[in-house]
């Protein structure tokens, strides 16, 4: 549990991490438990781990120049190293993953995040195709696999 069990107890830290992980379900399931029973999580691609998935929400064009030049470096060595490498935005990434359009409603309207967004377009290209996910605002030095 790290140095906060040191400051405020063992038993303390536990409740705090029950409750927070209640909480989290609780805005699972109020935000996302029709969109997970509905979605159909098929394994169409799985044999090929050799992709790497990234999203800048906004689109390249529009990102800062720190997250093009690690999307750059990530598409450089991918393609170095024999990987299919691909950067969704907004409008690309249902070309992927179908997201029910009640879910794209709310993210119109700032009912959900762009951050839940991506974490669930990652989970269905994962689920989906297999690969790996690195967010955009990452930089590789050198690929370790």
């Amino acid at each position: 549990m790290g140095q906060v069990p040191k400051v405020i107890g063992e038993n303390q830290a536990r409740f705090f991490c029950e409750k927070r992980h209640q909480k989290t379900k609780e805005f699972l399931k109020l935000h996302f438990d029709e969109f997970v029973e509905n979605y159909n999580f098929t394994q169409d691609n799985l044999e090929n781990n050799k992709i790497i998935w990234t999203l800048w929400w906004q689109g390249y064009d529009n990102a800062p120049e720190i997250v093009k030049y690690c999307v750059d470096n990530m598409k450089k060595l991918a393609h170095k190293n024999g990987f299919e490498f691909y950067c969704l935005d907004e409008s690309t990434f249902d070309c992927y993953v179908q997201i029910p359009e009640y879910l794209k409603l709310k993210i119109k309207k700032g009912y959900i995040s762009i951050a839940n967004i991506s974490d669930m377009i990652r989970v269905c290209l994962l689920s989906q195709y297999g690969g790996t996910w690195i967010d955009s605002t990452v930089f590789i030095h050198s690929f370790i696999f």
